[in-house]
């Protein structure tokens, strides 16, 4: 599959007021680095950014467009405003083929309409440290639910791994992903109750 390619420049300078004149102009100001790649400061068209974000995360995988040449590289970091949660810089972890990775992938959490109706699905990890030659990355590794009941439990063992060939999932095998449990069954007191408690305790 044809990797998304985005058209970066880089920046002349860095900093605070750089980065928010960027912003207000229609630019999102990023950093692409590596083991054998100087670290970049760029900045890429906010709508073309969107646009990927749209469907893509942390750990997915695109082509930087830098002065006419492709630079392959992942979603290594999102910052975030605390209150519009407009993206405000992404760091880009530079790739080279060939050479193993580390780096964390989402996990997609699938068939989960097919546990049973009115318990909770406790998610205790949204993400999974791998390692992987380039060629081999996905957009995310899926974990299914399917047929978990109240008190199942899923752990980085149950992911069928078979799917991901070339990728080495670093979490401990026993690391619980997820767990089935019931709503809690604690109710707020009743009025009557709730006076009875306050008098007692003047």
């Amino acid at each position: 599959m044809e990797e998304k390619v985005l058209k970066a420049m880089r920046r002349d300078a860095c900093g605070k007021s750089s980065s928010s004149k960027l912003r207000k102009d229609g630019f999102t100001p990023v950093v692409l680095y590596g083991k054998e790649y100087d670290s970049t400061g760029l900045y890429i068209d906010t709508l073309e950014l969107n646009r990927f974000l749209a469907s893509n995360s942390v750990g997915a995988k695109l082509e930087l467009e830098i002065d006419g040449k492709k630079e392959m590289a992942i979603v290594k970091e999102l910052q975030r405003h605390p209150v519009k949660r407009t993206v405000l810089h992404v760091d880009f972890q530079h790739l080279k083929a060939g050479q193993k990775v580390r780096v964390q992938l989402p996990i997609n959490y699938i068939n989960q309409d097919k546990v049973q109706k009115g318990l909770i699905i406790q998610k205790l990890l949204e993400t999974l440290n791998i390692e992987s030659l380039p060629k081999n990355l996905v957009p995310a590794i899926e974990v299914d639910l399917d047929g978990l009941g109240i008190g199942s439990t899923i752990t980085v063992a149950d992911i069928k791994t078979d799917k991901y060939p070339g990728i080495e999932i670093l979490e401990d095998p026993d690391t619980v992903l997820a767990t089935i449990v019931e709503p809690s069954k604690v109710e707020a007191p009743q009025a009557d109750e709730a006076v009875e408690t306050e008098e007692s305790a003047e």
